[in-house]
């Protein structure tokens, strides 16, 4: 097995970021996986599985940044190193320690933005967790968190791939319905802020010539809905690499096996029926 053990199925989206970097999120089943129900049971019948789950949790996911005593330069840059020799497996718990002045959260202007004026939009700080636990009423687990400045994070993933990032495990009813939002909000989210739509739809009614004594309602309505939709296409930004993934035939997405579009394909069959 690997970091997370035998992976049984993966799925995972890619974007770009505004500064043109990879930005990814990852779904990752492991092989042998329960239903979560099948898991709480467990947990809720067994110390010795509690202990062993949360063993296993706590040495994938970490959630601090080891002590040490040494005095890392603040010009240091970790991003730029180069890796650890693979075969010196203790050589990340070593070096992680030098991400401190980039893995540990410090508040900036960015963490304010879209009307997060009182708190940071990446929810720090987070609550300190003295110990991993589950509670049986609510099938509630909460796994050990140390620091309240440090995204949860596997320090292998941390020093060989060079890149910050968020693990979460999803096994209980708060975790869902955290991930479900996240994602929910992320997918809805506007690339155009409100402001700069209400601009675009303004310049596209402008563009539009007075409908002459035969132009029916519905042809006004369909040409005011095209000059809208060619002010939107034109305000899309793309970068060149995202460009180059498409030319290649690279899609948006990278996963393990075939999948099933779900809803999104009713969608579309329904707006074909209807409108093609």
């Amino acid at each position: 097995g690997g970091i997370f053990g035998f992976i049984h199925t993966f799925y995972g989206t890619s974007e770009f970021t505004e500064r043109g970097s990879l930005h990814g999120h990852f779904l990752i089943w492991v092989e042998g996986d329960m239903n979560p129900s099948v898991v709480h049971e467990h947990l809720r019948s067994s110390k010795e599985y509690q202990q062993r789950f949360f063993a296993l949790f706590e040495q994938i996911i970490h959630h601090h940044l080891p002590e040490t005593e040494d005095i890392i330069d603040p010009a240091f840059k970790p991003r730029v190193q180069r890796p650890p020799c693979p075969p010196d497996v203790d050589a990340p718990l070593e070096v992680v320690q030098q991400w401190e002045a980039v893995y540990h959260h410090r508040c900036q202007p960015v963490c304010h933005k879209y009307g997060n004026d009182n708190r940071c939009r990446f929810l720090f700080l987070h609550e300190i967790v003295d110990a991993s636990s589950f509670d049986p009423d609510t099938n509630l687990v909460v796994l050990m968190c140390r620091d309240a400045n440090v995204n949860y994070f596997n320090p292998y993933i941390l020093v060989f791939c060079r890149h910050n990032h968020d693990i979460k495990c999803i096994l209980s009813g708060r975790g869902v319905k955290a991930a479900m939002f996240y994602i929910s909000d992320y997918i809805t989210k506007m690339d155009v802020k409100t402001y700069e739509v209400l601009s675009l739809l303004s310049r596209a009614i402008a563009c539009i010539p007075s409908p002459g004594p035969r132009v029916s309602i519905a042809d006004s309505a369909k040409t005011l809905l095209h000059k809208c939709l060619s002010q939107f296409n034109g305000q899309q930004q793309i970068h060149a690499q995202q460009v180059a993934q498409y030319i290649q035939g690279y899609g948006d997405g990278i996963s393990s096996h075939k999948m099933s579009p779900m809803l999104s394909s009713l969608l579309i069959s329904y707006l074909k029926d209807h409108y093609a």
